[in-house]
């Protein structure tokens, strides 16, 4: 009987044990789920977006310092869906408006360049007669300046000249300024007149005229050592400019003033080719 009872008593011991055991491993096992529960019900957000507080509505960015835990709960996900969502209105907003913005910038900056290449075109447009009538009389200079320039230093300088005669190096300045000033004299005739027709016939004609007899004189008197007919051509060719100016002083004064200037050195011209002529015209010259 005592046998029995110690073998029983051994078994309760053991089952006790057992049983201690097994509650001390559910208990641990538990914990352990507790803490994964809460683990699992936590998350740490290092950068998110919500929406400020300001008028605007604008979105704010929280800094790494701002690191909170926010229980994953249903309602905190949807507050989280509607706050992205109205953080993509928002962005969405302000590129539309960004668009819409540059848009315009991009398209007034397209207007203004064009309006200023048309304002180009025009005020070009408008000074390319001024440009033409001015620069045509030198042409007829830069012609004759070839003949001038091989036949001065040999022929012209074996000439005797006056000592009033001016130094070689006053003709060039000097015919362009006067060529400068009778072909704007010319384009203000023009454009007075409404260009080329019936009431231009004679102002313009005339200037035509005694331009034509002005280019021809450096082929004469240079290129041909004629200084007699280079003398009539000077002649001709003051006569002609004087009846230009008189034609153009009831269209546009200021256009028959310019013409003053070159009546004056046509006049020295002249008076200075008749000196050489006379001084030198029973002389043999040099071919």
């Amino acid at each position: 009987m005592s046998k029995q009872m110690k073998k029983a008593h051994v078994r309760r011991s053991e089952d006790e044990r057992k049983t201690s055991t097994l509650q001390g491993g559910l208990s641990h096992l538990a914990q352990k789920e507790v803490v994964c529960n809460k683990m699992s019900q936590t998350r740490r957000i290092p950068r998110h977006f919500v929406l400020s507080s300001y008028p605007n509505g604008a979105p704010e960015e929280e800094t790494y310092s701002n690191l909170r835990t926010i229980p994953d709960t249903t309602e905190q996900m949807e507050f989280n869906i509607s706050s992205a969502a109205q953080v993509g209105r928002q962005l969405a907003l302000i590129g539309d408006e960004f668009n819409r913005t540059y848009h315009r910038k991009f398209e007034d900056t397209l207007l203004d360049l064009a309006h200023g290449f048309t304002v180009s075109m025009e005020v070009a447009s408008a000074w390319a007669p001024a440009v033409g009538f001015t620069l045509l009389p030198h042409a007829g200079g830069l012609l004759g300046s070839k003949i001038t320039k091989k036949e001065i230093p040999v022929w012209y300088q074996s000439l005797q000249k006056p000592s009033w005669c001016p130094p070689n190096w006053v003709f060039a300045p000097v015919w362009g300024t006067l060529y400068t000033s009778m072909g704007y004299g010319s384009y203000l005739v023009w454009k007075e007149l409404g260009g080329f027709n019936e009431k231009s016939v004679v102002p313009l004609g005339l200037y035509a005229g005694q331009l034509a007899l002005n280019w021809a004189w450096t082929p004469i008197f240079f290129g041909a050592h004629k200084m007699g007919w280079g003398l009539v051509t000077l002649l001709l060719t003051t006569g002609t400019a004087t009846a230009t100016t008189a034609s153009w002083y009831n269209i546009n004064k200021t256009a028959a003033y310019l013409m003053v200037p070159y009546l004056a050195w046509l006049t020295m011209a002249s008076a200075l080719n008749y000196r050489i002529w006379n001084d030198n015209r029973n002389k043999k010259q040099p071919e």
